[in-house]
């Protein structure tokens, strides 16, 4: 019994290991992808509008001159 359950632990731990080494694999080859497709071009992105700045003069006031 006692050699059974020390084959299961290590057979555990190395699948483990495996499941491990396996999914950082695959993470670093779908980011690599990720990382290396062309940008697409923006359609609907921000345009920028020009505006025309309009300044308020005071008006002119009426002087009482005695």
């Amino acid at each position: 019994m006692h050699y059974i359950a020390e084959r299961n632990e290590r057979r555990s731990r190395r699948q483990a290991l495996v499941l491990a080494i396996a999914l950082h694999l695959g993470l670093a080859a779908a980011l690599y992808l990720y990382s290396t497709d062309q940008p697409k071009e923006d359609i609907g992105g921000p345009t920028l509008v020009k505006t025309e700045k309009t300044t308020i003069t005071p008006k002119a006031r009426a002087v009482n001159t005695p």
